[in-house]
């Protein structure tokens, strides 16, 4: 069922388990009679991946051995490392044209024998590698990529890493192998085949310990991996009819994983979302307000699926009681606690530290003999983080060892989560657990739209701020990155309102906004790949409308990006788009080139910059500015550079607040540079 890349493949490729779902769905007949509606959502993605082939061939006292293997999908996030791993080097094709390479084998067991290769020693050679040598995660990155670099310096036909399974603490289970070890960042030109193996999928040639390598005489590798960009995925949507359907709640997982079969992260999750429905649907229940289940795709590449989900339901998740996400199940470690656990992002940093839903749900699962613990946590919390600056309650659901997580460092290594080692077994393993977890989302499902409890904080909103990402197809510059900018305008009761990549803009849309940010001009298609396949502006019809908006009083920012921001607002690939912001000559204001700065120094006095002494900025994102208007009023300068500028427009009080970063406006991790500007945009905005 659950494809290692669906979600991520290009074009139409990678639909098997969309449908699958769709074909499980439509087999409860209660709640098709009751009128279940299903939508598949279509989507383009940075990067897309198809492996056409993944062959290994070993030769072992004269007798060959076909081995199972599996290719690398490349680095997750960062294009300029993804693209090592296409086969022929082309980010615009799907033809197969496998590259094959054979020859004598090389062992590597120990550090001792990789520290004395020296450069071109392994030429004609197929290096076999013991991966524990090159886990990042028992060692770090940088000492793993050093230990890899001679085996790479000396120039090998092909390589082969070999993980091993293991439940020890300290001990590698293969974690991040296929998606974001150190191999992502390493390769040769031409490329050569790198292939990843089990040593449990050995034994049948004969290999049981990492030992054994040493038998291996020759290797055999075939490859043929194409990566393309922009690629596409898809989300499936099930809406489960209420007995109010004014009020809904949201149930999720994604549907994809870095591995196969991927059983726990994330097969667990997508498995607990359609036992829900089966509950529902064997029991014939009508659920009390509607229930949405909904499988996100390519989760894995950058929470897309959710990111684009949340740009797309904007009147959803106004009326919506609650959003739970089970991602995923953990298989913990030998030693290591395995509770279950709430976490979401409270409004702390304003001064209210409860977790409404998370609270809501231990109370009701308390009731069922299951023992939940809450946790509060500010920073990227899988897909429900698209969720929070809409002011949408929300919880993560899932099984991890909080503690552990501090002292071994990564949640992924003790959750058994992002290593060829996800396995069905590893799954039944946690059956009892996976029912406590599916008992907690179906009470999500059916106490939160019984009891209808108010689980926002924030006042009723009074107000509006209006995202407009017409022409912004990147997803995560846009409200899934101004997370605490979202939950301020939130308690300054302004409704956060979004106009998605695709939909034009309209009069309508900003009527009666407090507040418009428009985001950058921004498409996928770059340096790395076809930078002509399509290209977005701003038509003048749209333009006008922003116009209208400042000479009737109103306030618009405008936003710009020198990169595409990806996930914890890290600066990707280069934006050729940042000069088409055409909007902003309207104004008497010019976007320039980009600057290489970390942060603006604030030089202007202004309600604004009130209390701030600096803006943060995402490094090298920052655009210059030029003003030419005799109404404008400098706020901060980076390098001598204008980045942030004030504009008065038009007789009836409009305002511009024109930015050279768009990470202004972002949360990066950590305490937020910016929070007090935030607070001072907000609370201008909502009292003008």
């Amino acid at each position: 069922m659950f494809d290692r890349h669906q979600g991520c493949r290009p074009r139409f490729l990678g639909k098997q388990p969309l449908t699958y779902i769709e074909h499980r769905l439509d087999q409860f007949g209660f709640l098709v009679g009751n009128g279940l509606e299903v939508e598949r959502q279509h989507f383009r993605t940075v990067v897309g991946v198809e492996i056409h082939q993944a062959r290994l061939e070993l030769e072992i006292d004269s007798i060959e051995h076909e081995v199972p293997a599996d290719a690398i999908a490349g680095h997750p996030y960062n294009l300029a490392f993804t693209r090592l791993y296409d086969s022929d080097g082309d980010l615009t094709d799907l033809v197969e044209n496998p590259v094959v390479a054979e020859g004598p084998a090389s062992a590597f067991t120990t550090l001792a024998e990789i520290e004395t290769l020296a450069p071109g020693e392994l030429a004609g050679r197929i290096a076999v590698l013991d991966y524990a040598l090159i886990d990042k995660v028992l060692m770090g990155t940088t000492e793993a990529f050093n230990r890899l670099q001679p085996i790479f310096e000396a120039s090998p036909a092909g390589l082969v890493a070999v993980t091993s399974d293991s439940l020890t603490v300290g001990e590698s289970h293969g974690s991040f192998a296929l998606d974001s070890s150190v191999l992502s960042y390493i390769q040769q030109s031409p490329p050569i085949p790198v292939l990843v193996v089990r040593i449990e999928d050995m034994g049948a040639a004969g290999i049981h310990t990492m030992g054994d390598l040493q038998a291996i005489s020759s290797a055999r590798l075939t490859w043929d991996t194409d990566i393309v960009s922009p690629g596409e995925s898809g989300n499936v949507i099930a809406r489960i009819p209420g007995m109010d359907t004014s009020r809904a709640t949201i149930l999720s997982a994604h549907l994809d994983s870095p591995n196969c079969p991927g059983a726990l992260d994330n097969g667990s999750g997508s498995a607990s979302l359609l036992e829900v429905a089966r509950v529902l649907d064997r029991s014939r229940t009508v659920p009390p307000v509607d229930v949405y289940l909904v499988w996100f795709g390519c989760h894995e590449k950058g929470v897309f699926g959710s990111a684009h989900f949340a740009a797309t339901h904007q009147d959803l998740l106004d009326r919506t009681l609650g959003m739970i996400e089970l991602d995923a199940m953990a298989r913990p470690l030998n030693g290591l606690d395995d509770p279950v656990n709430l976490e979401s992002w409270s409004y702390a940093r304003l001064g209210e530290n409860t977790l409404p839903l998370p609270e809501f749900l231990q109370d009701e699962a308390g009731e069922r003999s299951i023992d939940v613990l809450t946790w509060d946590f500010h920073w990227l919390l899988s897909d429900i983080s698209g969720f929070v600056p809409y002011d949408v309650p929300n919880a993560l659901l899932d099984n991890l060892d909080m503690p552990a997580i501090d002292e071994l460092g990564s949640a992924h290594y003790i959750a058994h989560w992002h290593t060829p080692n996800d396995t069905i077994e590893h799954a039944h393993v946690e059956a009892e657990q996976f029912e406590r977890l599916t008992r907690v989302m179906l009470s999500a499902a059916l106490d939160t739209g019984a009891q209808q409890p108010n689980l926002r904080v924030t006042p009723p909103p009074t107000g509006r701020a209006v995202f407009v990402g017409s022409h912004t197809e990147a997803v995560h510059m846009a409200p899934f990155l101004f997370t605490d900018l979202g939950t301020i305008l939130a308690w300054e009761g302004l409704d956060l309102d979004l106009v998605p990549y695709g939909e034009p803009l309209t009069a309508a849309a900003l009527e009666e906004a407090d507040l418009v940010v428009v985001l950058p001009v921004h498409d996928y298609p770059n340096e790395h790949a076809n930078a002509d396949l399509y290209d977005e502006e701003w038509a003048a019809a749209e333009v006008s409308v922003l116009v209208d908006y400042v000479e009737n009083g109103g306030l618009l920012v405008l936003t710009n990006s020198a990169t595409r921001l990806g996930p914890f607002a890290y600066p990707r690939e280069s934006n050729e788009d940042l000069s088409d912001i055409n909007a902003a000559s309207e104004f008497g204001l010019e976007y320039l080139e980009p600057i290489d700065s970390s942060e603006a120094v604030v030089v202007g006095e202004h309600d604004l910059v009130d209390g701030v002494d600096r803006l943060a900025m995402v490094p090298g994102n920052g655009v210059a500015l030029s003003a030419v208007s005799v109404d404008d009023q400098t706020l901060a300068l980076a390098d001598d550079a204008l980045v942030a500028v004030l504009v008065a427009h038009g007789e009836a009080g409009g305002e511009i607040v024109a930015l050279g970063d768009i990470g202004m406006l972002v949360s990066q991790g950590g305490e937020p540079s910016n929070f007090q500007f935030w607070q001072n945009l907000a609370q201008y905005a909502a009292s003008r």
